[in-house]
This record gives structure tokens, C-alpha cells and sequence, in this order.
């Protein structure tokens, strides 16, 4: 008696544990919640048995298995319904699948309401591409009527029937839990994800690599750990389930899911494949510079549940907005929420205004504040004249890694709603395009060594200069009118500081810029109006005395141009044969220059922040054509006379140092220079703020000077020792 007491529970267990999914019939093994699929042995069309099938859940469904089928073969399906009330009704899909699963091919067929057996009908040609076919019904009842379907078939060109369990006369308990995961397109990058689900209540969902032969849990479980895979656990039965992509090699691939007493589902209908994107980012906000990672939060939120996790490695590096449509002379109230928990870091937002050019005709901006809960950054007043868009950018000043958060934005016009897209950062999405942006309201030539300068996340591809007219276009019509002469293409280099494009030859007109990939993928249009005009390659003269300035403030050097544009003082020495060069050096601090409003007469160039050295006079006209350098020498010098820091109340502290040395009172300083014991230069940069702080944690151990100039041309000098 014992041994058939202790028989019972282990055979009860055994029982739930090879029926926790239910009966179903052979080659149906996908049944959705609220379905249920029984055999019936007194309501039939042939053999001893149908499928009965009732539904609590409208619109719920059950799918057949895959078989194979033959690209061009003459196909006919049929299945039998009994549908005997306008209560219920049955939906029959039947696919056509291309060997990832996608569906290429499909047609719907609705039941009939008879008291008898109605049979569906379905003929054609199997398409090109096709390689496999399956059969979906949707019920559209939630009153659990009973409908029944016998009978199907599947042939080919005449042939015999391949569609398995045809009369529905085999089920069997299924033990293994089933996979739903959607034909879907992800990247390897940080915040990806795919979603699935399972009729599993617990367990885990494997996202693997196509070769992985996944027969058990143990064999999934190692191609995580190879990465060749990623898995999530189940949180609940028919639950989507975010799957992360991140770090996965490109490539095809597919899930299954492994419930709580390890059983493995079959593997996912449709593929899923990992593509090259350029990121993954919240929808609306495209365009960030190198250096800031922007990443899905889901715990610190303002509204709803997901804000925007903001991190950087380069000070000063920004994000922006895509652009919304404004109204002139309504007023607006602009306003999102930050969260700044640290002094040592900081977000400053701008709101821009722009017109029909994309030119920024009016903008604010205000910095983040430091707390522990959200603070609101708000901008309200009338959109001004001309504006037809507006956008948002964020710069974020830091450089130690610290987290800022974004979260719910708003824009609004007089009484009426948010207009922001995705105001709460709910919705994300990899970036598979590249972005174009350069210079507002560009004005240039069609002649020799003009060019458009850029900026793109592209690294590799080309970038082409086409008529603004051009719509609708593809990686081979930009190719055409590149060599039919009608656009111009460049390569895109490794140097995205310094890309152009080049305007020669080129039908004057308007004209735009657009990316085309490595990978084939055309970037948006950016709006900006871009003019080119007819060249004119006669140079500028230019005039300029011999004279001499220093880099104090107020100094300057006169010369002239006999055309309007620009006049430049560059270092002897420097590349000077194109704007850009020219353009370049005054960056440098190693040319200067000014604007020719009127032909022939004197124009200042501050001499101010410049390196002290020789210089020429070189003029530019409104075509870019450059003279020759000017005949006479320009020197510029420090103004005599050596301070002490003390004079200026400024302390340079601590010395020794060991990571950061402080100059305080530093307003007075325009720039300045460290120098080691052997007297290379080891850092220069111009100032910028009333506390100067210099990073000298890779500096070697040692004594070094620091050479500062100062506002008034003067300059000092003091020893200090790294540790």
C-alpha cells in the first residue's frame, strides 16, 4: 500500500510535467493564450477526428508548422470549416517565407457560415525567393463557441499532399514551451534589443548565433558565454521580453526559449539579424557629437518610465534634437527637466529658432542647476518673425564620466498641446542612417579649390553635392549624375575634423549635400541653403606696410583689398594657398583676420592672442580666390615688461603638485605655456576662465615653468615642481 501511495504523486508529477503546455494537434505547435485546441471525435469531414477550437481572447491565434515548398511549382491548399453561427468566425493566413522567415507572400481567406462543412480554397504560384509556407487562423470570438476545421492539404504542381497530420488524427501533450520572435532588425550596440516571448511562465529566452546547435539549456547557456548569444529571463507566460543585442557579431540569428525544468523550445520561426547602426539612441534626438553616450534609464525617471541617461568623455561635447514646426508671433513655453546631482558637471540646453535656411535667427540658453531631485529648465516668449522650425541642443560640460538626466519635454503654442516628439525618451531605436550638417546659408563657387566643409558620423562612403531639386534619390542615381557632371562626390577620409566636397564645375544654382555609406545607407537631407554661384578666378590684390603690433589687446595691423571679403595676417611659413588654410591658421592663433566691407580702404586685424612671430597680408574675395602674400613683412612681438604674480594678486598653487596646479585670478591671462627642464614645450592653450587649471597628472616627476602671457602684452614666469 505504501508503494502505491508514493506511486501517485510521482506519477501526478509527471503528468503536470508533460501537460503544462496542453494537447495539441501534431504540426500545430503554436497555440496563443485564451485558445484552445481539443480533438473531436463525433464532429468530423474524414478519418475519426477534427480539431475543435474555442477562444476566450478575440482575435487570438494558432499556427500550423513550416513545410517546404518549391519557388514557380503550380500550389493548391484547401482546409475544411464547419463555422455554424455568426457569432464566431474563423481568419485563415496562409504565408509564404523567404529562408529567414520573412513573410514574402500571404493572402487571407474569412469562414463561411453554413450548418455544414465549407471547404477554403487557396491557389497560385509559389513565389521566387519562397522556400517554406505555414497556415495562421485567427479566432474572432471571446465566448468560447465551438468551430472546427478537418482536412487540409498541401500540393504542389499536382502532387501528393505534404502538409503533415493532415486530418488532424495525432496530438500529443507538448512539453517543451513555445517561441514568438518576430522577423527583426537590431545592432551590436550598447541598448539594443529584440523582443520575444514564450507561453513559459519561467526560464530564460536565448537570443544565439544561426550555426549554434542549441539541443540543450547547457548548449545555450555556452554560447552566451562565447558570445555568440545573449539571453533574458522570463518575467511571466506571453510577456514580451527584451532581449539586449549588445556586443553580438553581425550576422543571423535565432531565439528559443528554455523553461524553469529546462525544456527547450523548438528554434524561432523567423530570424532575427544583427546590422551595422550607427547607434542607439531616443527617437528624435540624431545628432550627438564624439564622446557622448546616450542610454536608455529606467530607474531615475521623471514621467512615465524610461528618461535619458546622459554620460561623456569630451568637455563641452553636445546632442541635439531633430527639428519641429513653429508658428511666428505665438507664444511658447518651452520646458524639460534635468537632473544634475554633482557640482563637478553641468548641462547647458539651447533653443534655437531657424527659417527656411536652417540659420539659427534666434536663440536662448540656461544651465542645469545642481540637486538631487529634477529641476525644470524653461524658455517662454513669441517665436519670432521668420522662424519656421525650432530644435533643442544640449552641451554637456564634463569630462570625469558623471551621469545627467533628461526627461519629459515640452514644447507649446498659446493654449494648445505638447508638440515635442517623444517627450518622455519612451521610445528608442537603432540609427542605421548617417547625418549630414555644415554650414548655414553657404555661399561658394564653382571654381578650382572651393569646397563645402562638413560634418557626418560617417566614416567611410562618399559624400555628394547635388541640385537641390533632386528628390527620391538611391546610391546609383547619385552615381550617375556624378558622372554624367551634374553633382560632385568625395571620399569620406578618416579625418572628420577636415572633410569637404568640392563645388567645380558645377551649374550654379542651389544645391545640398548627402552621405552615402559604407554600407549602402543614404543619410537625410539637412536643411540649409546652399548656393553656388559662377567663378570669377581673378585674384585679389592686397596691401599691407611693413609694420610692427604685439599680441597685447587693442593692438592691430592695417592693409587692403581692391575687393570686398576678407584681409589675413598668417605666420610665415603656414600653408596659405587655400580659405581653409588660411582659415586654419587664425585658429591657431598664428593668423588673424577681418572683414572688407568696402574696397580700398584700411581695415584693422587685431593682432590680439597671436603667436609672436612674422607674418604676411593675404586677401580673400567673396569667391575664395586668394592673392599673392603680401610683399612686407608684418612682426608681431610680446609688449616688453615681465610682472610678477603678485602684482596681480594671482596665486599659482599647490607647488609641489601632483595632479592639478591652480592659477587663480586667471581673467588676466590670455595665455600660457609649460616648459620643461630641458626647455620643451610640453603644454600651450589659450585661457578661458577666472580659475586656470592645468592637468599635470601625465607630466613625468620634475621641476618645469610656466610661462603666462598676460591681457596686456606683458607677461610672467614661476617655477614649480611635479611629485
Amino acid at each position: 500500500m505504501k508503494k502505491i501511495l508514493l506511486l501517485i504523486p510521482i506519477f501526478l508529477l509527471a503528468v503536470n510535467s508533460f501537460a503544462q503546455y496542453g494537447m495539441h494537434a501534431d504540426n500545430w505547435p503554436i497555440v496563443e493564450e485564451g485558445v484552445t485546441m481539443s480533438p473531436d471525435t463525433t464532429i468530423f469531414n474524414g478519418g475519426a477526428t477534427s480539431a475543435k477550437i474555442t477562444s476566450i481572447k478575440k482575435k487570438a491565434a494558432f499556427r500550423s508548422g513550416r513545410f517546404d515548398v518549391t519557388a514557380g511549382a503550380a500550389f493548391n491548399f484547401s482546409i475544411d470549416v464547419l463555422d455554424n453561427t455568426n457569432d464566431a468566425k474563423l481568419r485563415l493566413y496562409f504565408y509564404f517565407r523567404d529562408e529567414c522567415g520573412n513573410d514574402i507572400w500571404s493572402k487571407s481567406v474569412y469562414s463561411s457560415d453554413s450548418a455544414d462543412w465549407k471547404t477554403i480554397t487557396i491557389n497560385d504560384t509559389v513565389p521566387v525567393g519562397a522556400v517554406a509556407a505555414d497556415v495562421k487562423f485567427k479566432v474572432y470570438d471571446n465566448d468560447a463557441i465551438p468551430l472546427y476545421i478537418d482536412n487540409a492539404t498541401y500540393t504542389e504542381n499536382g502532387g501528393a499532399n505534404q502538409f503533415a497530420n493532415s486530418g488532424f488524427e495525432n496530438w500529443a501533450d507538448l512539453t517543451s514551451p513555445s517561441i514568438n520572435c518576430d522577423q527583426q532588425v537590431a545592432s551590436d550596440k550598447n541598448g539594443s534589443y529584440i523582443v520575444a516571448s514564450t507561453n513559459a511562465a519561467t526560464g530564460k529566452i536565448y537570443l544565439v548565433k544561426e550555426e549554434v546547435a542549441a539541443a540543450t539549456q547547457a548548449g545555450l547557456e555556452a554560447a552566451v558565454t562565447a558570445g555568440n548569444g545573449q539571453s533574458a529571463d522570463i518575467t511571466a507566460a506571453n510577456t514580451d521580453i527584451e532581449v539586449l543585442t549588445t556586443g553580438l557579431g553581425l550576422g543571423r540569428y535565432f531565439c528559443y526559449a528554455a523553461d524553469g525544468d529546462g525544456n527547450i523550445s523548438e528554434k524561432s520561426r523567423n530570424c532575427i539579424e544583427i546590422t551595422f547602426a550607427y547607434d542607439f539612441l531616443p527617437q528624435f534626438w540624431p545628432i550627438y557629437e564624439k564622446g557622448v553616450t546616450m542610454s536608455r534609464e529606467k530607474v531615475i525617471v521623471k514621467e512615465r518610465t524610461t528618461s535619458l541617461k546622459v554620460e561623456t568623455s569630451k568637455y563641452k561635447a553636445a546632442f541635439r534634437s531633430g527639428s519641429f514646426n513653429v508658428t511666428p508671433g505665438e507664444e511658447y513655453t518651452f520646458s524639460i527637466d534635468v537632473m544634475d546631482t554633482t557640482s563637478d558637471s553641468k548641462l547647458r540646453c539651447y533653443l534655437y529658432f531657424r527659417d527656411n535656411c536652417g540659420n539659427d535667427i534666434e536663440g536662448s540658453s540656461q544651465y542645469s542647476t545642481t540637486s538631487t531631485d529634477w529641476e525644470s529648465i524653461v524658455f517662454n516668449d513669441t517665436v519670432p518673425e521668420g522662424a519656421v522650425t525650432a530644435d533643442v541642443k544640449f552641451k554637456v560640460y564634463d569630462k570625469k564620466g558623471n551621469a545627467l538626466f533628461v526627461d519629459n519635454a515640452s514644447y507649446i503654442e498659446g493654449t494648445g498641446e505638447n508638440v515635442f516628439p517623444n517627450p518622455y525618451f519612451e521610445f528608442w531605436g537603432d540609427i542605421y542612417t548617417p547625418w549630414i550638417r555644415y554650414d548655414n546659408e553657404l555661399t561658394v563657387t564653382n571654381g578650382p579649390d572651393v569646397s563645402v566643409q562638413y560634418s557626418t558620423n560617417a566614416s567611410t562612403g562618399n559624400v555628394y553635392i547635388v541640385p537641390d531639386t533632386l528628390a527620391g534619390y538611391t546610391a546609383a542615381s547619385l552615381e550617375a549624375l556624378a558622372a554624367a557632371l551634374k553633382a560632385n562626390k568625395a571620399p569620406i577620409n578618416t579625418s572628420l575634423e577636415q572633410l569637404e566636397v568640392a563645388t567645380l564645375q558645377l551649374t550654379p544654382g542651389l544645391y545640398k549635400l548627402i552621405i552615402v555609406d559604407g554600407y549602402g545607407s543614404i543619410s537625410d537631407e539637412f536643411v540649409s541653403c546652399l548656393e553656388i554661384i559662377e567663378f570669377d578666378n581673378t585674384p585679389p590684390v592686397v596691401q599691407a606696410a611693413a609694420q610692427n603690433a604685439t599680441v597685447s589687446s587693442g593692438q592691430f595691423v592695417i592693409a587692403q583689398s581692391n575687393e570686398t571679403g576678407w584681409v589675413y595676417i598668417i605666420m610665415s611659413g603656414e600653408p596659405a594657398t587655400r580659405s581653409t588654410e588660411l582659415d586654419a591658421a587664425v585658429l591657431a592663433n598664428k593668423g588673424a583676420k577681418a572683414v572688407v566691407g568696402a574696397a580700398g580702404t584700411d581695415v584693422q586685424i587685431l593682432t590680439e592672442n597671436l603667436i609672436a612671430g612674422t607674418y604676411y597680408a593675404y586677401a580673400v574675395d567673396q569667391q575664395y580666390n586668394i592673392s599673392v602674400k603680401g610683399e612686407n613683412e608684418i612682426t608681431i612681438t610680446y609688449a616688453v615688461g615681465v610682472k610678477l604674480l603678485d602684482e596681480l594678486g594671482m596665486k599659482v598653487y599647490p607647488n609641489p603638485v601632483t595632479n592639478t596646479l591652480n592659477i587663480s585670478q586667471a581673467q588676466h591671462i590670455k595665455r600660457y605655456e609649460v616648459i620643461n627642464i630641458i626647455g620643451r614645450k610640453v603644454e600651450s592653450a589659450v585661457n578661458q576662465n577666472p580659475l586656470l587649471q592645468i592637468n599635470t597628472s601625465g607630466y613625468a616627476e620634475g621641476i618645469y615653468l610656466l610661462q603666462i602671457y598676460l591681457n596686456d602684452g606683458t607677461y610672467a614666469k614661476i617655477k614649480f615642481i611635479k611629485q
